[in-house]
């Protein structure tokens, strides 16, 4: 997102799957800022951390907070 009107990235998501292994999968994203959401995909802050990933019909859905499930 750029939120200064520069046309440069000020605020990046990037998620990242895990490959497919039977039945199951998992989810990662990291977040990045400033000079790092522009250029480095390598770079940033992981706020969540292999979440399940769910498949047909009936999502599951869960609240994550800081990379974590909550209750």
């Amino acid at each position: 997102m750029d939120n200064d009107g520069d046309a440069v990235n000020d605020l990046a998501f990037r998620v990242r799957f895990s490959p497919v292994e039977g039945a199951t999968q998992s989810a990662s994203v990291q977040q990045a800022t400033g000079r790092d959401a522009a250029a480095d995909v390598e770079a940033g802050e992981t706020i969540v951390s292999d979440a399940p990933v769910t498949f047909g019909a009936e999502p599951q859905v869960g609240v994550w907070a800081r990379g974590r499930p909550t209750d």
